[in-house]
């Protein structure tokens, strides 16, 4: 059985790996902070502020670690007016032992 407690490190695990957002809108890329992060239960939500500038449309956003690496990818093709906009990612975390998902690697231990 996995416990509570192992759920939680991996999540402050994967949780410290995220940096920064980068955001493109009309072509432009541009880093974004993290707003804010949400860890509940076995979800990771991530929001990044894209402030009044610019305005147009918002191709990708991504958000990257300490290296610049891409780590989660969203496409959502919206129009960004004057106002700020608030991007949100989601990560559900899911962790099952063995006894819950059966014998995967072929090996009889």
């Amino acid at each position: 059985m996995i416990t509570p407690l192992l759920t939680s490190l991996i999540q402050q695990d994967l949780n410290r790996h995220f940096n920064k957002a980068k955001v493109t809108i009309n072509g432009i890329e541009q880093e974004y902070e993290i707003y804010e992060t949400i860890i509940r239960d076995n979800i990771i939500k991530k929001y990044v502020y894209i402030e009044d500038e610019p305005s147009g449309l918002i191709e990708r956003a991504v958000l990257v670690d300490q290296y610049g690496r891409e780590l989660i990818i969203q496409e959502p093709n919206l129009e960004k007016g004057q106002d700020g906009w608030i991007i949100s990612f989601k990560l559900v975390i899911e962790i099952k032992d063995e006894s819950e998902v059966g014998n995967v690697g072929g090996r009889k231990d």
